[in-house]
């Protein structure tokens, strides 16, 4: 059997560094890429051999398209795979968010080239051999700035939200690779440590770690196994098997969550298939998780016997998480849409309709539709007379020949 092989972006120090050497423990073979600290990268590109990896180091530039061209080509030359890509490559510029004079016009575009269009550019290269993967999977690293907008500079968050909603807009297209992104915090390491000065760097940990729940900032190898977790996953909700969309016997859809060892269990007894559950094969998601396609046969074989409504009852009677996937018509006739007053009728063209309601639903200033628009045709005469210069007889003979 031949090993997966992944692209690893910024491979050289930090998260990516600790991802190659994640991944070559697990029997990955590795392309890591570096922009400038080539030999900091071949540095852990050996570290990543002694685990039984084979690699290669790349020097490439991700804003650079004809780079990130060449980086896929170097990787299929050398495997003639790939099954997973990581974009970690980033860039900053630290700047006080206050400090408008602080970033030009080319600080923003050379983070977003690197930082935005980089992995599109990377993703780009690469879909045509992820398709033909067993289990293509895209990590993009994003960060908490992208969603807070906060971080080393305006720019910096700008360019991680652009890549947050990017993975998303990607995640819709390019089915069936899985496209992810992560976005950690304040990590640990001498990246961030250089770039705010100690003093600072020891202030914001400081403060950071007295403001979360766990009283910690996370650690570039915490980051790393985040990131490995989604990579190996081959469910259509990342980490987590078995987690799907499945058929019913009426024609619906249902989403069931196996998402935790004795859940699993509960669920296989649960549709008729105990030797499922006891197998320990699928005692733990790792092992559920390398014979996806059949497990998730197995839970359609049995959902496609059964309706919507026989499922969810009986998940909801062995406590497996599931809910289904509605309609327009599933959603109006819901008793909790209907309480929470969702939607409302109008009569419009001499018929009663609902229509979603104006949300959100305030207390004392609920909204309404004063007015659902205009009567079918009401306009027609108007628009072909006014705006089409069409006489009246020409409109005659449009309604007389049933035109309009």
């Amino acid at each position: 059997m031949t090993k997966p092989v992944a692209i690893i972006t910024g491979g050289s120090r930090g998260v990516g560094a600790e991802v190659s050497k994640l991944l070559a423990s697990k029997g990955w073979n590795i392309a890591i890429t570096c922009s400038s600290s080539l030999e900091a990268a071949n540095e852990v590109g050996k570290e990543c051999e002694t685990l039984g990896a084979e690699i290669i180091v790349l020097k490439a530039d991700v804003s650079q398209p004809d780079s990130c061209a060449q980086t896929v080509k170097e990787t299929i030359k050398k495997w003639g795979k790939l099954d997973a890509l990581i974009n970690n490559a980033g860039t900053t510029k630290f700047n006080a968010h206050d400090n408008l004079d602080g970033l030009s016009k080319d600080d923003f575009l050379g983070l977003y080239a690197t930082n935005t269009v980089g992995p599109y550019m990377m993703i780009k290269e690469a879909r045509e051999s992820l398709l033909e993967s067993d289990n293509p999977s895209v990590v993009n690293v994003a960060s908490i700035a992208g969603v807070l907008g906060i971080g080393s500079s305006v720019a910096y968050a700008a360019s991680k939200g652009a890549l947050i909603n990017m993975t998303k807009s990607l995640a819709r297209a390019l089915g069936p690779i899985r496209i992810n992104a992560i976005c950690p915090g304040f990590i640990q390491g001498d990246w961030l440590k250089n770039g705010l000065g100690e003093e600072t760097y020891e202030f914001v940990k400081k403060s950071t770690e007295e403001n979360v729940p766990l009283n910690l900032t996370c650690t570039a190898e915490q980051v790393a196994e985040t990131i490995c977790y989604f990579i190996e996953s081959g469910s259509t909700i990342t980490g987590i098997v078995p987690t799907n969309t499945y058929v019913t016997s009426d024609n619906k859809h249902v989403i069931i969550g196996g998402n935790g060892d004795s859940i699993f269990k509960r669920l296989m007894n649960a549709i008729g298939r105990p030797d499922m559950a006891d197998d320990s094969r699928y005692e733990e998601n790792q092992g559920r998780v390398e014979h996806e396609k059949v497990i998730d046969a197995a839970i359609e074989e049995w959902t496609r016997k059964h309706t919507a409504e026989e499922i969810l009852s009986t998940m909801d009677e062995v406590s497996v998480p599931a809910g289904p996937i509605y309609s327009v018509e599933d959603m109006i006739n819901d008793e909790h849409y209907i309480a929470r007053g969702m939607f409302h009728e109008v009569e419009a063209n001499g018929r009663t309709l609902q229509i979603p309601a104006m949300l959100p639903i305030l207390t004392e200033t609920p909204g309404t539709t004063e007015w659902p628009g205009p009567e079918l045709s009401e306009h027609t005469s108007e628009v072909l007379e006014e705006m089409l210069g069409k006489t009246a007889e020409e409109i005659e003979k449009y309604k007389s020949d049933g035109v309009v």
